[in-house]
């Protein structure tokens, strides 16, 4: 009997090792990575917004999950505040609000989540494919989106983003 234990005990957990790591991925998983770039690069670009549409500054948005393809996005209230009197921005004491954001944080978020979305497009996830790569260059299509996603590359690293749609071009360049 203690034997029939022990190799039951040694035959499921080295059956689990084997599993483990393997993840059944699913639209959620690329709704998640497509959210994950589009807020990271929402934030990057809106790092020095001082003034939105609202009259406050950019709050830093930031991605709670996914289920059955809808996002759950939070914003943050967190800012910084600089002493800058002769911005048109500041307040009577002369501060002004920054957003809390840390480019540096934003953009390797950006390179983890098409560094995701390479991987579930490799593995044809919701109709999402690869129509082009190279060392230097990823084309992504969703499913029927008419949207080509370009991904230009320095070495592993994203330095420009650029979707096409309708024959116009959206470049996001976060490089200098």
């Amino acid at each position: 009997m203690r034997y029939i234990l022990i190799f039951l005990v040694c035959f499921l957990s080295r059956s689990f090792l084997a599993h483990a790591g393997r993840h059944k991925y699913n639209c959620n998983d690329l709704a998640f990575a497509k959210n994950k770039l589009n807020i990271a690069a929402l934030n990057f670009l809106n790092a020095k917004t001082t003034k939105t549409h609202l009259g406050t500054y950019y709050k830093r948005k930031l991605l709670n999950g996914c289920f059955k393809g809808k996002c759950n996005i939070i914003e943050t209230n967190s800012h910084k505040t600089v002493y800058l009197p002769a911005h048109p921005d500041a307040d009577p004491q002369g501060l002004v609000k920054y957003p809390n954001i840390n480019p540096k944080d934003e953009y390797l978020a950006v390179n983890s989540a098409v560094k995701a979305l390479s991987k579930l497009a490799d593995l044809n996830i919701c109709h999402a494919k690869k129509t082009f790569q190279n060392h230097q260059l990823i084309v992504i299509k969703y499913g029927k989106d008419t949207t080509n996603h370009s991904f230009k590359l320095l070495g592993n690293r994203v330095y420009s983003w650029t979707t096409n749609f309708a024959g116009k071009d959206n470049t996001i360049n976060f490089l200098n």
